[in-house]
């Protein structure tokens, strides 16, 4: 409370005050350990290396083809070095022309020496799959620098 006194014959001015007492609770998020947050980083680090490694292993067996071509020389050079198959049987062969753009759907781009290699590609990616479950475990229950070390080694290796 304060009073203030200009010494004429004003009343007096009196304001009063009053305190509480306020009890705030913020639902805020946990600081996240920074070791969390590095193990957090490395399995998905892991986890798009594996997914690379995937992709590699199905070109390494045969199971995925190469891209089409993407210009006129690209295009004539794979025709010369034999780096396609066609995709079409026999009685399909002997039909009559339709177009060049039906033409080239028969065309798969692929080397022909490569061949599809299903049960080794199987075999290759359990391998990975294993490979992925052991560093994961390393990186979850080591240090972070430790994880980091796992993580590499992992990166270098290859199935097959």
């Amino acid at each position: 409370m304060f009073h203030i006194d200009q010494g004429f014959n004003t009343p007096r001015c009196t304001a009063k005050s009053t305190s509480a007492n306020i009890d705030l609770q913020v639902n805020m998020p946990a600081a996240k350990d920074p070791d969390e947050k590095a193990k957090t980083h490395l399995l998905e680090r892991v986890y798009g290396a594996s997914h690379d490694k995937r992709v590699d292993l199905r070109k390494a067996f045969g199971l995925d083809d190469d891209a089409n071509p993407t210009t006129l020389k690209d295009f004539f050079d794979r025709i010369k070095n034999g780096k396609y198959v066609i995709t079409t049987d026999e009685k399909e062969l002997n039909r009559e022309y339709w177009g060049t753009e039906r033409l080239v759907e028969e065309i798969t781009w692929r080397d022909p020496a490569v061949k599809e290699d299903e049960a080794g590609f199987e075999a290759a990616n359990t391998l990975l799959q294993q490979a992925v479950n052991d560093v994961s475990d390393e990186i979850i229950v080591k240090t972070p620098a430790e994880g980091l070390d796992a993580f590499r080694a992992f990166q270098a290796k290859t199935f097959h």
